[in-house]
């Protein structure tokens, strides 16, 4: 018997400005020492700003038992969701990898994931789920979306296949947000 695991593609919209003026450069350095303790201190400073990334609802001030693994991508993925809803996911779930099929053939696997953070002489990349983590800017998904709106109207088959990639990247762009995306 061979288990298969399911790798759902979800995605939000993302404060990614907010991100990069705050946590971006607390959660690149956490990850290059591997020291959770910022982390962690600033989740304590206010842990009602947070929650947990699976279960709607701010944090109590009880939260590290919930969490229940104690590393730089558990706390960053925590300290993440000051800059996004976690119970609102835009994603495309299950049908990622025949989009990703799709947008490769056209050059445009950016828009469906982004970019990832970090780098491998940096400590490695932040990758909670350890199945991938993304992120696209406020200007990353407005040009994405422009780029797939100019690719649907040279190739019109295009048009029903793309259509939840289209709506992912509408709502962020309408939001004024980036997206994060993981599985």
């Amino acid at each position: 018997i061979v288990a298969v695991m399911s790798m759902d593609h979800k995605a939000f919209a993302f404060d990614h400005r907010g991100f990069a003026e705050g946590l971006r450069g607390q959660l690149l350095e956490a990850m290059r020492t591997g020291d959770c303790e910022p982390l962690r201190a600033l989740i304590d400073r206010e842990p009602s700003a947070y929650q947990h990334p699976d279960e709607p609802g701010p944090l109590d001030p009880e939260w590290e038992s919930i969490i229940g693994t104690n590393d730089v991508h558990a706390l960053g993925d925590v300290a993440l969701t000051k800059y996004y809803e976690p119970m609102d996911d835009i994603g495309v779930d299950g049908d990622w990898m025949a989009l990703d099929d799709i947008l490769v053939r056209f050059g445009m696997r950016a828009l469906l994931l982004g970019e990832p953070l970090g780098s491998r002489e940096a400590g490695g990349y932040f990758d909670p789920g350890k199945m991938g983590s993304y992120f696209q800017t406020e200007a990353d998904v407005r040009s994405n979306l422009r780029r797939l709106d100019e690719a649907r109207r040279q190739h019109p088959d295009l048009v029903e296949k793309t259509r939840s990639v289209r709506a992912m990247l509408e709502r962020a762009a309408q939001a004024g947000r980036g997206i994060y995306a993981t599985f």
